[in-house]
């Protein structure tokens, strides 16, 4: 009878996986309490980074980050889920010109867009200011009262954050 139970708990389990895998989620209204990293990026990576998603590689770091996000008590992350790949979905591999990589760009809670250093207001995020003053002094077109990057994206600048997720404490 206990080996029965056990099989019987092995095929629920794996059953459950399954569908978890299967099941179709609305992107943009996942929480990190919801739904694992690792689903969310299976169901909800833009099309247009479909290869880059698909590499062995890069689908076990995003196992084992979900692994580690899932085991975390705090679930407080940033950017907010449908807003983490708003980068990706703004600019194809074939479009980027340029990458701008911050460690971590907006370090206060619920101000991260999904874009790197982009802001409704910069006044408030002393490290957007500086990248936005640091444009402007190599005499890019910038104004400092308006963060909102957007525009960068539109013309090929892919923004990302070091790590996608960052714990806010």
């Amino acid at each position: 009878m206990a080996k029965t139970t056990l099989v019987a708990m092995v095929i629920l389990l794996a059953l459950n996986e399954n569908y978890i895998e299967c099941m179709t989620i609305d992107c943009t209204s996942v929480t990190y309490d919801t739904i694992n990293l690792d689903v969310f990026v299976a169901q909800c990576q833009p099309a247009a980074w479909a290869d880059f998603f698909a590499k062995e590689e890069v689908q076990t770091d995003v196992k084992e980050i979900s692994v580690v996000m899932a085991k975390s008590k705090q679930k407080n992350f940033e950017p907010a889920m449908p807003l983490m790949f708003r980068a990706l979905e703004m600019v194809a591999p074939n479009q980027v010109k340029v990458v701008i990589i911050g460690q971590d760009p907006t370090p206060q809670a619920g101000k991260a867009t999904g874009l790197a250093f982009s802001v409704d207001n910069p006044k408030t995020v002393g490290t957007v200011l500086n990248v936005l003053l640091e444009a402007a002094l190599e005499g890019w077109p910038v104004n400092i009262n308006n963060g909102n990057l957007e525009s960068w994206a539109n013309q090929g600048v892919l923004l990302l954050k070091h790590g996608i997720h960052m714990s806010t404490k």
